[in-house]
């Protein structure tokens, strides 16, 4: 929804905080640290969709993607 209406910048931060700030190190630790193994690494997949999830309701309900796409 957010690429849709023009506002791909907001879009690109919020994939960017839910796979390099969430998901991969969350992997690491999960996986290599607490030692769950590949599974440990699969439980971060959900969870960074979840935080990107919550990201993107943030941005919906600010509205400034509704202005994005108009400033032509």
């Amino acid at each position: 929804m957010l690429r849709g209406a023009g506002a791909t910048n907001t879009s690109l931060r919020i994939n960017i905080v839910g796979t390099v700030l969430i998901q991969v190190p969350l992997s690491w630790f999960l996986g290599f640290v607490v030692g769950w193994g590949a599974f440990g690494i699969w439980i971060a997949v959900p969870v960074s969709f979840l935080v990107r999830m919550c990201l993107g309701i943030l941005a919906y309900r600010n509205g400034s993607w509704a202005r994005a796409g108009a400033t032509i």
